[in-house]
């Protein structure tokens, strides 16, 4: 006797760490998430970002973390990618306490010199020279700028007279490296013109609305920032040996700054809060409204409240109060912007942070609700179940936690929020294909997704709120220790067909994105005995190769009445080191063994 063959679609469910044990109860796959890797959610799909992730019903290879720097200070709140010239980039970090170029501090240094005649003290043989400077209060790692000194114990005075990074202090001296030996021992030399620049003071870090929250953004290949809060408008080119200097005729004292149209926009200049004010277009250094010629632009918008937070949007600018949003459309001469558009009335923004673009749409956080504007109407995100489950979330009353991150690469802005009021501890993921919210735990306060491709298998860079170090997402384990064979999906470990008997495992389709060769391994562990409440059983593993799967399909013929598929792939040495690998597709050919 002879049945028919019964196609069986697998639900791809995304996991968390897999247990390595097949000797546990339940499935050996832990759905809570109570593992130490890092994890998030899509509806009831979980994403983890140590192993694979799941999106739109699709597995997709290893996008793991990465430690790329360490040893940041303060709390982070921005981070950027910079390209600085055709083939170049600086990933830009600015926390409270300082700002960083991949992990090099570049913080601006303070306008103001103090004189410390005398100070500089060589070792012959050292590159390093001491600097005496009663009750500088700098640290270690801070950028100091010495002015004024002659050549000192055979270094000479362009060596000295430069920008530094602090290597060692005591109460009244820090240590700076020159980069050349001293040929003598010197003390209090370098004359009685020395003075020294430092960096400038640190800032609040987030939850308040006077906080240190740099704002930055491209002018041509210049990078344009303040660090806010009624403080100046810098520029940098991405020479790491000069921090950034300010601007040229801009405001000296601003909230925010951004880019829109090639015109530097800055909000609340001169601490007027409502204030928007521009450059002439195109000219970085024209602020003067009445300048011949000039598109400079200022005007105290009526009826708002601070401004706090800007984005440049497609043929528009958005600008955001605490309870009000605007729109800014440049004109040109005579009216340049004309008249602030008011489109919305209720709400403003959480924080200066809770905004991004990502395919010609704005998305932002207000205190009420999220939203997004894609040019002709703010579309409310959450549904009333979202609601609900934000209810006992207190953006109100933490909102100047709250920062957004777009992830297009996975069709995704990440609504980023405390739920304590100490730090960024959650995050709500928007799948904006999907329109379909969750949530996840996360500690990251800033982070972005630049998806380019000259960075070449990146995917993206976060910074921790708390532990000074900032992350790398790749799409491939780096680590060659766990490349090899590393693990991309795991199947709960389920009976096979509908039920508790056995049953024959004829073939399994495999509907993937590329033709696997022997990279890729496919283990089917399989069990007469297991049931899912007991925690003992007899295994038996088959191990099958890409190279067994022939048009999308893996022929097995094997018994079994449980069974669990996991997938493995060479992520060193196979073709898709730097590519993402995917299942979209599983479905058993199975019958009942006692029937053929």
């Amino acid at each position: 006797m002879t049945t028919a063959t019964k196609r069986i679609p697998i639900p791809i469910i995304g996991q968390c760490q897999p247990n390595s044990s097949w000797s546990v109860d339940n499935s050996g796959i832990d759905y809570l998430g109570n593992s130490t890797s890092a994890y998030g959610f899509e509806g009831n799909k979980v994403l983890n970002m140590d192993k694979c992730f799941v999106r739109a019903g699709k597995i997709y290879s290893s996008f793991g973390f990465v430690q790329l720097y360490t040893g940041f200070t303060g709390v982070p709140s921005t981070q950027m990618l910079y390209q600085y010239n055709a083939t170049s980039f600086r990933l830009m970090t600015g926390t409270n306490t300082r700002l960083y170029a991949d992990n090099i501090n570049i913080t601006p240094l303070q306008t103001s010199t103090t004189a410390i005649a005398n100070s500089i003290d060589t070792t012959n043989g050292l590159a390093t020279i001491v600097v005496d400077a009663v009750a500088h209060g700098q640290a270690v790692g801070d950028r100091v700028k010495i002015n004024g000194s002659t050549d000192v114990g055979g270094i000479l005075a362009a060596n000295i007279n430069k920008e530094h990074i602090i290597t060692a202090i005591t109460t009244d001296t820090f240590t700076v490296n020159t980069g050349t030996n001293a040929t003598s021992t010197v003390s209090n030399g370098g004359g009685g013109a020395i003075t020294y620049q430092k960096q400038i003071a640190a800032g609040t870090a987030m939850g308040v609305i006077d906080a240190r929250i740099w704002s930055m953004d491209t002018f041509g290949n210049l990078l344009i920032l303040t660090p806010g809060n009624q403080t100046g408008v810098y520029k940098w080119d991405g020479d790491t040996a000069i921090a950034p200097t300010a601007l040229t005729n801009a405001p000296t004292a601003v909230d925010y700054v951004f880019v829109h149209n090639n015109i530097i926009c800055t909000l609340g200049a001169g601490g007027q809060r409502n204030r928007f004010k521009t450059c002439s277009r195109g000219n970085e250094t024209l602020w003067d409204v009445t300048a011949t010629g000039s598109t400079a632009y200022e005007d105290d918008i009526e009826g708002a409240s601070r401004l706090i937070s800007g984005i440049s949007g497609d043929g528009f600018a958005l600008v955001w109060s605490l309870n009000k949003c605007y729109r800014l459309d440049y004109k040109g001469t005579p009216d340049i912007w004309g008249e602030p558009e008011t489109i919305m009335q209720a709400d403003g923004i959480a924080s200066p942070m809770a905004r991004c673009s990502i395919e010609n749409v704005i998305y932002w956080s207000g205190i009420n609700n999220w939203y997004a504007y894609d040019g002709s109407a703010i579309i409310p995100l959450p549904t009333d179940d979202f609601m609900q489950q934000m209810a006992s979330v207190p953006i109100r009353t933490y909102r100047f936690f709250v920062s957004l991150i777009p992830m297009p690469m996975l069709d995704q802005v990440w609504f980023m929020y405390s739920n304590a009021g100490t730090a960024i501890s959650r995050v709500a993921i928007f799948n904006y294909k999907e329109a379909q919210f969750a949530f996840s735990r996360y500690e990251f306060s800033a982070g972005l997704n630049p998806y380019a491709s000259t960075q070449t298998g990146v995917r993206g860079y976060f910074a921790h709120s708390s532990n000074g170090r900032v992350y790398q997402i790749n799409a491939t384990q780096l680590d060659s220790a766990a490349a090899n064979n590393t693990l991309i999906y795991q199947t709960p470990f389920n009976a096979v067909g509908d039920g508790d008997f056995n049953m024959e495992i004829e073939g399994l389709e495999l509907h993937t994105n590329r033709a696997f060769d022997s990279e890729l391994t496919i283990k089917l562990i399989t069990t007469d005995t297991y049931t899912p409440t007991t925690s003992s059983g007899n295994f038996t593993t088959t191990t099958y190769t890409g190279d067994d799967v022939v048009n999308n399909y893996l022929e097995v013929k094997k018994t079994a009445r449980y069974r669990s598929w996991r997938f493995e792939y060479d992520l060193i040495n196979g073709a898709s080191q730097y590519d993402d690998v995917f299942i979209s597709k599983l479905v058993e050919h199975v019958r009942k063994a006692t029937e053929r």
